[in-house]
């Protein structure tokens, strides 16, 4: 910035994104303005003694607003002491690498920090990357100035709350709707989900709405009396707005890049080689809203361009766990099924804001709240476990269970008990996980089962016996073929796929005893493996 321009800034009260994180570019007059609009209005209320519906919701807007403004006072005055310091960039470029490296450990006892505020993104390659965070970063970042460093700042400034308005070509949104501010996903596609809402025992906390883009902005900003006062949207940017989606993909990049993040796929976890385009999700929350604490399959960067937001942080689940997740066949898989503790000090708590970026790898327990209504972009990367079981399931499904095919003779439920028994104990040996499966039963609790219309836990009426020598020696070989295969994934990320594994197989079992209904079925699963998987604990 030239001198001369540098004064005619500093007379208007002009601040810059190049300086300041996108989402902070008011003067302090404009606080001081709104603080004595918010007054006035609060005096004209008190002596008109009465106040309609409307009138208290644009109180409370006002009100929301004034806290708002005041908070980004405060954080303007720190972004300028923190531009004033000594920092130059290839200094800082080294410390930015520095914490990278350190978050591709395999210990993750610490969430990760580095600014890129003062970077360059010419002084992109000595962060030792190419294009987006490599596949080995296992630990969480915070990474503060993301999107500026990432040539976001146009686009982060543009996308307001009144572009989020004229979102298109579609008119319509489907969002989510709930009286109270922790809002549990639900998924209708998994395994049993249609037994859960036949049941009735457990239903989502939240209603879904269907209704035009403006109405569900007015939602967002609590100035539509029907909706609210929880408002989110959660689903594939495109699906929201194709413009844009478009925008992002095409807006201004130093570098060549097919990725639809456009200029944020810098920071973006890399994609597998063929992959295809990248899966961006938009969130859209009103303050207050909260994510429940859950996982998520795929390495995801979350970038906040409006807003502040709260993030808890867990390391994944192992097994014996004192959390415990749903199953993956219920409609709240991959979530906790208790609520986190306030003093849980079991998770790092760390905050954003608008600008910021925060790295959470696969696996890693996440709870999210929005402190302020805000808009963020998910940009996902599926990782190698999640791919190869994929094909696992799918193009391999025969290598599965790869003692089947091996073993003469007819199946009757004593010799399935005998062969399933020394597989699976044999596989938990070799992975060192011999305490798994009394994890996946918790999953299934008393209650889960009840959720799902399953008959009450009852005893295994075809016993744990010995199998025979010869059945024995070709199932200990399939152990140690699929032991290999969970043995190349990252050990904290390995009880995960292992358990739905599991889930998996015991239904192949319980099938061979053609049992009437679902429910009936899933139940002999967990009868067998209550009586005849369960290793009592080492003395």
């Amino acid at each position: 910035m030239t001198k001369a321009k540098a004064q005619r800034s500093a007379q208007s009260g002009e601040l810059h994104s190049e300086q300041h994180a996108p989402g902070f570019s008011k003067s302090a007059a404009f606080i001081c303005v709104s603080s004595s609009f918010a007054a006035v209005l609060a005096v004209s209320w008190h002596f008109m003694g009465r106040e309609s519906k409307s009138e208290i919701a644009l109180r409370a807007r006002i009100a929301a607003l004034e806290n708002v403004l005041v908070h980004r006072e405060q954080r303007i005055a720190q972004l300028q002491e923190a531009c004033s310091r000594d920092s130059s960039g290839p200094d800082a470029s080294l410390k930015a690498a520095a914490g990278i490296a350190a978050a591709m450990s395999a210990d993750c006892n610490v969430v990760h920090e580095i600014s890129l505020h003062s970077v360059a993104p010419a002084e992109f390659r000595p962060l030792n990357l190419t294009y987006g965070l490599p596949s080995t970063v296992r630990c969480p970042i915070v990474i503060r100035g993301a999107v500026t460093f990432c040539q976001g700042s146009k686009l982060a400034q543009s996308w307001t709350w009144n572009r989020v308005r004229r979102a298109g070509p579609q008119r319509q949104v489907t969002f989510d709707v709930s009286a109270e501010p922790g809002l549990t996903y639900w998924n209708n596609v998994t395994m049993l989900a249609e037994l859960v809402k036949l049941r009735g025992l457990r239903t989502q906390n939240f209603k879904t709405v269907t209704t035009r883009i403006d109405r569900f902005v007015d939602a967002i900003e609590s100035v539509d009396d029907e909706y609210g006062p929880f408002v989110r949207y959660g689903a594939p940017l495109r699906k929201f707005s194709a413009s844009m989606a478009d925008e992002l993909k095409t807006a201004h990049t130093s570098i060549s890049t097919h990725d639809a993040a456009g200029p944020l796929g810098r920071l973006a976890p890399l994609l597998p080689d063929n992959f295809g385009e990248r899966e961006i999700t938009l969130f859209l929350a009103a303050a207050g809203v909260t994510s429940t604490a859950h996982y998520d399959n795929s390495a995801n960067m979350h970038m906040l361009l409006s807003g502040r937001k709260r993030f808890r942080l867990r390391k994944p689940l192992l097994a014996l766990d004192t959390l415990v997740t749903w199953p993956d066949t219920h409609p709240n898989a991959r979530q906790l099924q208790t609520p986190v503790a306030p003093d849980d000090v079991t998770f790092t708590t760390v905050e954003l804001e608008a600008g910021d970026g925060l790295f959470v790898p696969a696996g890693w327990i996440h709870e999210v709240t929005a402190l302020e209504r805000s808009i963020a972009l998910s940009l996902l990367a599926p990782n190698f476990e999640y791919g190869d079981f994929e094909r696992f399931g799918t193009q391999d499904r025969l290598q599965m269970i790869p003692f089947l095919a091996r073993l003469r003779g007819t199946f009757d439920p004593v010799r399935l008990s005998k062969v399933f028994k020394v597989f699976v104990v044999s596989l938990l040996a070799r992975l060192e996980m011999p305490e798994l499966m009394r994890t996946l039963l918790r999953m299934y609790s008393a209650e889960t089962r009840a959720e799902f219309g399953m008959p009450p836990a009852a005893t295994w009426p075809f016993g744990c016996h010995a199998a025979d020598a010869s059945d024995a020696a070709i199932v200990r070989e399939g152990a140690e073929v699929v032991a290999l295969r969970f043995l190349k994934y990252h050990a904290t990320l390995r009880p995960r796929y292992v358990t739905v594994y599991l889930e998996n197989i015991l239904g192949v079992m319980a099938s061979f005893l053609d049992l009437p209904t679902k429910e009936a079925t899933y139940a002999a699963w967990l009868d067998f493996a209550t009586a005849c998987l369960i290793i009592p604990p080492s003395p």
